[in-house]
């Protein structure tokens, strides 16, 4: 999660999206619903900075505001 956060930081936002998806997978996996929320937060987030499928960044996003409601 600190990698991709830092990849985000500094522009690299294609390697920040491949991180995030990696780690949603290995969240799900532990079934980490908070891992899972901080994930699909990160990946949406990566997704609309990089200005590219806001429609999925959209969508990620709010997966992720429905997990952390869940909690």
């Amino acid at each position: 999660v600190l990698q991709a956060r830092i990849l985000r930081r500094m522009g690299r936002l294609g390697d920040s999206v491949a991180l995030w998806v990696r780690v949603l997978g290995e969240f799900e996996v532990q079934g980490n619903v908070r891992g899972v929320a901080v994930a699909l937060a990160g990946w949406g987030g990566s997704l609309a900075e990089e200005g590219r499928d806001l429609r999925q960044a959209a969508e990620l996003l709010e997966r992720a505001e429905a997990n952390y409601r869940a909690m």
